[in-house]
């Protein structure tokens, strides 16, 4: 089952025609759920316009009895702090509801390197591997 979750358009900033330049930035998540297991891909760019957007999908995944859940990274160009807060906060949902959460296809440099400098990568199991007490 697949089923496309969130689509925001891109959009590119002018300002000779007066647009704001802190609007949404493009994100797109899809999910493809199989019983108890749910990959999330994700597209684009998360950032504080969308970070809720990621967090609240994650987390009601979790609620649909969904007990693992894999974030296909693999076409995220570009995180920033909001979206790795919501990240670990969707650790910790992962906990609360039982069940784990994992990083998958972390390609993108920025993405790498943010990640890694933020100690985030070390946080979550990688996909198949028992997840991480805490």
């Amino acid at each position: 089952m697949s089923d496309q979750l969130a689509r925001r358009p891109q959009r590119s900033h002018d300002p000779a025609l007066g647009e704001d330049p802190m609007t949404s930035t493009a994100l797109t998540i899809t999910s493809d759920a199989h019983a108890e297991r749910v990959t999330v891909h994700l597209a684009g760019e998360v950032d504080i316009s969308n970070a809720d957007l990621l967090r609240n999908t994650l987390l009601q995944h979790f609620r649909n009895g969904h007990t693992t859940v894999t974030i296909d990274m693999s076409g995220l160009t570009f995180i920033d702090c909001a979206g790795l807060s919501a990240l670990m906060r969707a650790r910790n949902d992962a906990r609360d509801h039982s069940g784990s959460i994992h990083l998958d296809g972390v390609v993108q440099h920025s993405v790498v390197r943010i990640m890694h400098l933020t100690g985030i990568l070390q946080a979550f199991p990688p996909p198949g591997a028992a997840p991480i007490s805490y």
